[in-house]
């Protein structure tokens, strides 16, 4: 009753909205063993309103996955907050297309490629877009999500502290972006410059007690661990390009200088040692509107690694680490999904709605992709996903991915994907056979 007063006194009260999702997800198939996976998630949003211009907006979940692997079945429970927000946009200025705007409380953040950072963190945020510029400035912190809700893993003691079952919260970072957008600022080319950092906090804020092997190691330690490490800071400096080239051909290209620090046992003793690092790519999307409404991607992204390390978090051997470390996980590809680091993957993919030709608004929502990627090494150290043996080669293998969807409501959705991964001999015996998974999504909003 407080919360209904609080927002009629607000003048919220007329344009409230609420509703509910039931999503459900089942993926089967085959790796080094077959697996089952479930997860069926039940979301509860409301809003103050999306046409205001001050918003509150909040979404819990309750989430029920169970995975079995291996004849043993692993159930697990998780009560989130997805969503809790107050934003606004307000017009400034006489020039039409000028607006302030912030976010504060929960809520996604990510720059222009998503390949570094693409996740949610508690936090503020101000932009400030004009019809020529956009300036943004975000901070947030990760350690209030829960472990399950986070994919920010960057050191030892993420690895460790996630895999342990007593620790609930995820890694607690403090993120900051910079971003400055150039609409149109040449030939209708859009140019963004943005700079990134993250400041691991672990064992500084932390608000849970973490298990010994998630404890960090200290500077001049002169016994060798390999299953703890130290704090991981990293900095990025980003530049993308993007626009129209002909009529329905678009492309953007974008190039990342990665630095910060990790901890390496180099001479006897632990040291801070510094990164140096580098990550680039190029998407290009030709639409045919007129053929079933078909789209050809194109495109690449190369992250680069070091070939001395001994293990992809921290483990450096011999000078500065070339290792690039993304923030977040980022999607490439249905089965192979290995983190931005010593990467290097080239997707090629076809889509189309292929019954638009139909009469019918229904059918127009129905889709089929089909994708390629080729998976390499940059150098022949190691990758954030176990399988590697010794024997050299940067060819990692080859995953064809199809994927059906189709809308027949707006609140209706059902998906069915499916994919091959072919590993290359650079994959132990245990794991160098193809391997297959099968999903099934299904979602419905009320």
């Amino acid at each position: 009753m407080c919360a209904l007063l609080l927002f009629s006194a607000a003048g919220f009260l007329p344009a409230v909205d609420f509703g509910g999702n039931l999503d459900n997800a089942t993926a089967f198939g085959k790796s080094d063993s077959p697996y089952l996976d479930q997860q069926d998630k039940l979301s509860a949003w409301f809003n103050t309103g999306t046409e205001n211009n001050l918003v509150f907006s909040i979404m819990g979940s309750y989430t029920f996955s169970l995975e079995y692997k291996d004849s043993v079945a692993a159930p697990s429970h998780l009560l989130d907050i997805d969503d809790l927000r107050l934003y606004g946009t307000y017009p400034v200025g006489k020039q039409e297309g000028s607006t302030l705007s912030f976010e504060l409380g929960r809520y996604k953040l990510s720059e222009p490629t998503g390949y570094i950072l693409n996740h949610k963190v508690d936090g503020i945020s101000f932009s400030a877009g004009y019809p020529a510029a956009k300036v943004q400035a975000s901070f947030g912190y990760t350690g209030l999500y829960f472990v399950p809700s986070s994919t920010i893993y960057l050191s030892r003691a993420d690895i460790n502290a996630a895999q342990n079952e007593d620790v609930k919260l995820a890694t607690p970072r403090l993120i900051g972006t910079f971003q400055l957008d150039l609409p149109q600022v040449l030939a209708r080319q859009t140019l963004s410059l943005a700079f990134l950092f993250q400041e691991d906090f672990r064992g500084l804020a932390e608000i849970e007690e973490m298990p010994a092997s998630a404890a960090i190691l200290d500077e001049g330690e002169t016994t060798e661990n390999d299953l703890r490490g130290g704090n991981v800071d990293t900095q990025y400096m980003l530049l993308n390009i993007s626009g129209p080239i002909i009529r329905g051909l678009y492309y953007n290209t974008f190039f990342s200088l990665g630095t910060g620090r990790e901890l390496a046992y180099m001479d006897g003793a632990y040291s801070y040692n510094p990164i140096l690092s580098f990550l680039t790519g190029l998407n290009i999307n030709y639409y045919l509107e007129e053929f079933l409404y078909s789209r050809i991607h194109a495109g690449f992204v190369l992250a680069s690694g070091d070939s001395d390390k001994a293990s992809f978090y921290e483990g450096n051997t011999e000078g500065k680490s070339g290792m690039f470390l993304p923030v977040s996980e980022s999607t490439i590809a249905q089965i192979f999904n290995p983190r931005l680091g010593n990467i290097a993957a080239a997707t090629v993919s076809y889509s189309l709605k292929p019954l638009s030709f139909a009469s019918g608004d229904m059918m127009n929502n129905f889709q089929t992709i089909l994708s390629g990627v080729l998976f390499f090494r940059t150098t022949e150290g190691p990758i954030s996903e176990g399988g590697l043996a010794a024997a050299t080669g940067k060819y990692l293998g080859t995953e064809i991915d199809l994927s059906i969807k189709f809308r027949p409501f707006s609140d209706l959705g059902i998906a069915s994907s499916t994919g091959l991964f072919f590993p290359s001999s650079a994959f132990a015996s245990t794991y160098d056979t193809v391997r297959f998974e099968e999903k099934i999504e299904f979602s419905f909003s009320f």
